[in-house]
């Protein structure tokens, strides 16, 4: 993430990016415009007040499509964490916004491992493993395909007990349930899915992931490779994940 074109080009200067062009990092660029409620606020006042405001009721209308969370009254024997919601936006390769994105992001960092987390783990596919994959495909003629899970941490289910602050634009932009006369600071919202920014939000998207792909998919997992999954078809086909 960056904030503006000027460290987008910083980017591109720094030893990693050196032998890059610009229209290469510009094709999956962000461009952070807000994360803090008052930067938010000059935002819905400007000229692109109408795509900011578009993104962010997309946004909560995400996390009431997935049932990320509910509303409840502050608990008093548990930390309540706060988040922040980001907006920015995604460029095309050569600079062109694309699109404004708001994402309600959990602040990860204050969490107590024990309390708000206990496994983070997450397998991560080798290199030789997908340049082996992609020669394969390549001697033998293979179909080769690549998706992307839109929003993919919000749609696995989250253990622990996680509590965190109504950000003040959901108050705005978004209708909450809250009785006649009861004060908005007396409640505060109950995590049921691994939010963004969440320490075990990888660890628990992967193991939905691993659990549908084995249980109810049938493929079976690499033993030496957790991140390969394989499935043979009646006709002979091979899938390979």
């Amino acid at each position: 993430y960056v904030r503006d074109h000027q460290e987008l080009h910083h980017l591109i200067a720094t030893q990693a990016y050196s032998t890059m062009q610009p229209s290469e990092v510009y094709s999956y660029a962000t461009l952070t415009l807000a994360q803090t409620d008052d930067e938010i606020e000059d935002l819905l006042h400007s000229p692109n007040s109408t795509e900011v405001i578009a993104a962010i009721k997309k946004e909560f209308a995400c996390m009431d499509k997935h049932r990320v969370f509910e509303v409840v009254k502050r608990p008093t024997n548990h930390p309540v964490r706060t988040c922040k919601l980001i907006i920015s936006n995604k460029t095309d390769e050569v600079g062109n916004i694309v699109r404004t994105k708001a994402r309600l992001v959990y602040r990860g960092y204050l969490q107590e491992q024990g309390v708000d987390y206990t496994n983070t783990e997450v397998p991560v596919l080798l290199q030789p493993s997908l340049r082996l994959q992609l020669k394969l495909a390549a001697k033998l003629n293979l179909s080769t395909q690549q998706l992307d899970i839109e929003t993919a941490f919000i749609h696995a289910p989250i253990a622990e007990q996680l509590y965190c602050e109504i950000p003040r634009a959901m108050l705005t932009y978004r209708t909450i349930n809250i009785p006649n006369g009861d004060n908005t600071a007396d409640y505060c919202l109950l995590l049921h899915k691994s939010l963004y920014g969440t320490k075990q939000a990888g660890h628990n998207f992967i193991t939905m992931l691993s659990n549908h792909l084995k249980t109810d998919q049938k493929f079976k997992q690499c033993v030496t490779e957790p991140c390969l999954y394989m499935k043979n078809l009646p006709d002979g086909t091979k899938i390979i994940l």
